[in-house]
């Protein structure tokens, strides 16, 4: 199965509330809370920081997930931007 990156993931969730009853305005329209689009923001940022650590540990080491001592280097530096 193909990972799907944090922005395809959050068109994909913004595109289902079109098909939901209760946000669905009608020729395109969705409504949409503050608080929905904060939630979903927060989950595709920490989706996008667990593709940078994946990628730095892929290019560094094909067998990244032995070496955790760089994949935790990697957290830390994503963390901190």
């Amino acid at each position: 199965m193909k990972q799907q990156l944090a922005v395809q993931w959050l068109i994909d969730e913004i595109r289902k509330l079109s098909h939901n009853e209760n946000h669905h305005l009608g020729m395109g329209d969705i409504r949409i809370s503050q608080g929905m689009l904060d939630e979903l923001e927060e989950q595709a940022k920490e989706m996008e920081k667990q593709e940078k650590i994946e990628f730095a540990c892929k290019v560094y080491n094909e067998n990244y997930l032995k070496d955790k001592s760089f994949r935790k280097i990697a957290e830390e530096l994503i963390k901190s931007e």
